[in-house]
């Protein structure tokens, strides 16, 4: 084994995922409180957005068929409110990050891998544009530069649960996944990885296993435990 892909919300980024929700649709509604449109209807339009890049057929980017999406639901042309969303990413969302936590255990778990030669990929759903992305990997408190991607809806074209995203995070760096493990904290999310016989390691501080199947991991502890798990590994080949 010489790599390792993480999840990244609940993973290497601390956080309760409804409270994060919850925040991120509040910050939207303020920064549309005073604009033209409806506040409402755009939470709509993300939602369905979102919804239709989960069930992705690879046909697309995940980003071009939100905004197709987001269109069809909000009738609002993307390329007239592309923009404000950027703005969005770069603003109002840093907010987000007083409800969110650094956990010192991954910190430290990162730092060591990088220094026994593992190459690292940031496999967070890829339903966030790059700079929403490339912010919650910051505010983890990780080495970025550890990382040889953290993927976006910009580049790929599936989503978690789909194991056909595993594939192509693969495929782009050309790794044999005979060489490859997934750390995660969703049992089902993460879980798919299981289908291509890729081996799971379940954080389970911020577990999230809708239909009790945390069992299939093949490891299952704390991100203390894991501190522990990374510090025994032999040094990548």
């Amino acid at each position: 084994m010489n790599t390792i892909l993480f999840d990244l919300d609940g993973t290497l980024l601390s956080m309760d995922l409804d409270e994060f929700i919850k925040q991120y649709f509040g910050q939207i509604k303020r920064k549309f409180a005073d604009s033209t449109y409806d506040a409402d209807l755009l939470i709509k339009a993300i939602w369905a957005g979102t919804e239709a890049m989960t069930t992705n057929d690879g046909s697309q980017t995940n980003a071009e068929i939100f905004w197709q999406t987001f269109e069809q639901v909000s009738s609002i042309p993307a390329s007239e409110i592309e923009s404000t969303f950027e703005d969005f990413y770069t603003t109002d969302f840093q907010n987000i990050e007083s409800v969110v936590t650094q956990n010192a255990d991954i910190v430290e778990a990162i730092e060591v891998l990088k220094q026994k030669g593992y190459k690292m990929i940031a496999a967070t759903n890829p339903l966030f544009p790059k700079i929403a992305s490339e912010s919650r990997l910051r505010w983890s408190g990780v080495d970025a530069d550890a990382f040889l991607e953290v993927t976006t809806f910009e580049d790929y074209h599936y989503c978690k649960p789909n194991p056909a995203y595993f594939t192509e995070v693969l495929e782009k760096h050309q790794i044999d996944k005979a060489d490859v493990m997934m750390v995660g904290n969703d049992a089902q999310e993460d879980g798919a990885i299981l289908k291509l016989d890729i081996p799971l390691y379940l954080i389970n501080d911020h577990l999230i296993d809708r239909k009790n199947e945390a069992k299939l991991a093949q490891w299952n502890t704390d991100a203390k435990g894991f501190l522990a798990f990374v510090r025994e590994l032999e040094d990548a080949k």
